[in-house]
């Protein structure tokens, strides 16, 4: 139950950051949250891979 409300926190956060990130800059609001997302997670993944590799 505690990754689950980490997961969603993170994702929150991250939501409005992109949020907060696309209105000073005039961007699209859906892309910029969407390419910050991306950017977070895919360290995200390539950790879980490593990890997954040397157990």
């Amino acid at each position: 139950m505690t990754k689950i409300a980490c997961v969603a926190g993170t994702a929150t956060l991250l939501f409005l950051r992109g949020i907060a990130r696309a209105r000073p800059g005039k961007r699209p609001v859906v892309r910029t949250v969407l390419e910050t997302m991306a950017i977070a997670t895919a360290p995200g993944v390539a950790g879980l891979g490593v990890g997954l590799l040397i157990t």
